[in-house]
C-alpha cells in the first residue's frame, strides 16, 4: 500500500477506535488530519493518521518509556522507536486489532508512573482476580448510589479481562483485519445486571450471568459493522432473545461464520475453579448418585466433589447445547426438573473423539433425524448451585488417557465396568483417586472385589440406597477409600 492509501486506510476506521476507548469509558478527541488520542491511566495513546503510526507515552519521563517499552517488547514483539515525544510502533499498515492489543497493554499492566512534569496522572492497581463478582458489586454500587455513568462498559472491567474471554473467531478474520466482538453485548449485559438487581436477585447469581454470557469472538470489522447497523444489534440481542438462550444468537442472526476456539479437558474444568473433582465413567443417565453420593459423603466426612465429569457413548448434544441419550432425547428436560442449569456447551474438546459411529449404530430412533445436527457438539455442563457436570459424548478410555496425564481426579463413582480401560492400583495411582462410591452389587464393585479382599480399600461408609425407590434396580452402595 502507498502512504497515501495507509492514511487513508486508518481515516476510515477511526470509528473503531472511537468505539473501543469510548467504550472502555475513557476521554478522547479526534484531531482533524492527525487522528486520535486517549489518555488511558494517565498515558497517552495516539492514533496518527498523518504518521501513518500509533503512538504513546507523550511527555511520558525515561523511565516511565522503559517500562512501557518492556511490555510491548515482550508481549507485541514489536520494537517501538524511541523520540523526544514518546514511543512510536510502526507497523506495515496498522489495524484496530494492533490499537486493541497496545491499548490493553495500557490498561491492564502496572505500569509505575513518576510524578509527570505537565499532565496529571494517578494510577490505582488493577486485580483480574474474580472480575465477574467485581462487575455485580459495581452494578449494586451504581443502582444502590443513583451513578449510572459508573457502569460505562463496568467501568472497563470487561475490556481488562478482553484476552480471557476469547472464544473463537470468524472464518474471513486475519490478524490484520480483526475486531473484538462481545458475541452478547456489554451494554446488553449491564442492563440485564441491574434488572436482577432491582428485583432482588443475589449477587452470586449475577455474577454467574456475567461469566457465562460475557465471551468474545473475534470477527472482522466489516462484520463488525454489519452487526451493528446492517442487523441494529449493537447493543441488544434479537428478537425474543433471553438470558440461557445460545450466546451465539446475534452471529447466527447476522450471518456471522465462525470457529470456536478448541479447549483441552483440563482447561475446560479448571475454569470453574473446582476444589474437588469425581468422574462417573459410562454414566448414563444416573444423576440423582450425586445428591445421594454427597449426604453420605458429608455423613463420613469423605470427600464432597464440587465438579463431575460424566461419560458415555450414549450421549449426544446438538448445535444448541441440549442433551439427550440412547434412551431419551430430551434427557435436559429431566435434568431442568430437578434443578439443573445449562451453564455452556463444548463443540470439541483437544484430545478426545466424539463417539459417532457408535451413537449412530446404536440409536435407531435418531435414523430419521440429521446425524450431524445432533452429533455436533462432544460436551455440555450443567450446574446446580454450586455443583457442576461435564457431560462428555465419548468413550471412557479416550477420557482416562486424557484425565491420566492432566489433572488430578479426586474420587470416582463406579457401577459398571469401564470399557476398554483396565481398573488396576496403577490406575487409581496415576489419577489420584483417593475415594469410590460404588454399588455393593453392581458390576463395577465387582470389579473392585480383589481390592477389597487384598486389604487394598477400606469401606468408609453405611449401606445406602444407590437408586431412587422406584427404580427397578434396587442396589446399595458404599464410599471406599483407598489405603493402599
Amino acid at each position: 500500500m502507498t502512504k497515501k492509501e495507509i492514511t487513508e486506510n486508518m481515516n476510515n476506521l477511526i470509528p473503531y477506535v472511537v468505539r473501543l476507548v469510548e467504550d472502555g469509558g475513557h476521554e478522547y478527541r479526534i484531531i482533524k488530519g492527525q487522528g486520535f488520542e486517549a489518555y488511558i491511566n494517565g498515558i497517552k495513546l495516539e492514533w496518527h493518521t498523518s504518521g501513518r503510526h500509533i503512538k504513546l507515552g507523550y511527555q511520558c519521563s525515561p523511565i516511565d518509556c522503559d517500562n512501557i517499552e518492556t511490555y510491548l517488547r515482550t508481549e507485541l514483539n514489536v520494537s517501538p522507536e524511541r523520540t523526544k515525544s514518546g514511543l512510536v510502533i510502526v507497523f506495515p499498515n496498522p489495524t484496530v486489532d494492533q490499537f486493541r492489543r497496545v491499548y490493553d497493554i495500557v490498561l491492564t499492566h502496572d505500569i509505575k508512573l513518576e510524578i509527570p512534569q505537565r499532565v496529571k496522572r494517578g494510577r490505582v492497581k488493577f486485580n483480574k482476580s474474580n472480575i465477574f463478582n467485581k462487575a455485580a458489586q459495581l452494578v449494586k454500587f451504581a443502582v444502590d448510589n443513583e451513578l449510572p455513568q459508573v457502569l460505562a462498559r463496568c467501568g472497563g472491567l470487561f475490556d481488562a479481562i478482553d484476552e480471557d474471554i476469547i472464544i473463537g473467531e470468524s472464518v474471513d478474520r486475519t490478524q490484520e483485519n480483526s475486531y473484538r466482538e462481545h458475541i452478547v453485548p456489554c451494554d446488553f449485559l449491564i442492563r440485564e445486571a441491574v434488572v436482577m438487581y432491582l428485583n432482588n436477585t443475589p449477587l452470586e447469581d449475577i455474577t454467574q450471568m456475567f461469566e457465562n454470557n460475557c465471551k468474545i469472538v473475534l470477527i472482522t470489522p466489516d462484520e463488525a459493522k454489519k452487526i451493528d447497523f446492517e442487523f441494529g444489534l449493537k447493543i441488544d440481542m434479537p428478537p425474543n432473545w433471553e438470558l440461557g438462550d445460545s450466546i451465539y444468537a446475534r452471529l447466527n442472526y447476522a450471518q456471522i461464520n465462525f470457529n470456536l476456539k478448541k479447549k483441552t479437558i483440563t482447561e475446560i474444568i479448571t475454569s470453574y475453579n473446582p476444589k474437588s473433582i469425581c468422574w462417573y465413567p459410562s454414566a448414563g443417565e444416573d444423576v440423582q448418585i450425586i445428591d445421594t453420593y454427597s449426604v453420605q459423603a458429608e455423613i463420613v466426612n469423605a470427600i464432597q466433589p464440587e465438579f463431575f465429569i460424566f461419560s458415555d457413548h450414549y450421549y449426544f448434544i446438538n448445535e444448541n447445547g441440549a442433551l439427550g441419550t440412547a434412551w431419551q432425547t430430551n434427557f435436559e428436560d429431566t435434568l431442568k426438573n430437578i434443578g439443573y442449569e445449562f451453564v455452556e456447551f463444548i463443540d470439541s474438546v483437544l484430545q478426545l473423539n466424539i463417539s459417532n459411529n457408535y451413537v449412530l449404530d446404536n440409536c435407531e430412533d435418531f435414523e430419521d433425524d440429521d446425524p450431524t445436527g445432533h452429533l455436533k457438539n462432544i460436551g455440555v455442563i450443567y450446574r446446580k448451585e454450586n455443583t457442576f457436570i461435564l457431560f462428555l459424548a465419548c468413550e471412557n478410555n479416550e477420557v482416562s488417557t486424557v484425565l491420566e496425564e492432566n489433572i488430578v481426579v479426586n474420587s470416582l463413582i463406579l457401577n459398571r465396568q469401564m470399557d476398554n480401560t483396565p481398573f488396576t492400583p496403577r490406575f487409581l495411582e496415576v489419577l489420584g483417586s483417593l475415594e469410590i462410591c460404588t454399588g455393593g452389587n453392581s458390576n463395577g464393585h465387582i470389579y473392585i472385589k480383589d481390592f477389597v479382599d487384598d486389604a487394598r480399600v477400606q469401606k468408609i461408609s453405611d449401606q445406602f440406597k444407590w437408586r431412587i425407590a422406584d427404580d427397578i434396580n434396587t442396589d446399595i452402595g458404599y464410599i471406599i477409600r483407598v489405603i493402599n
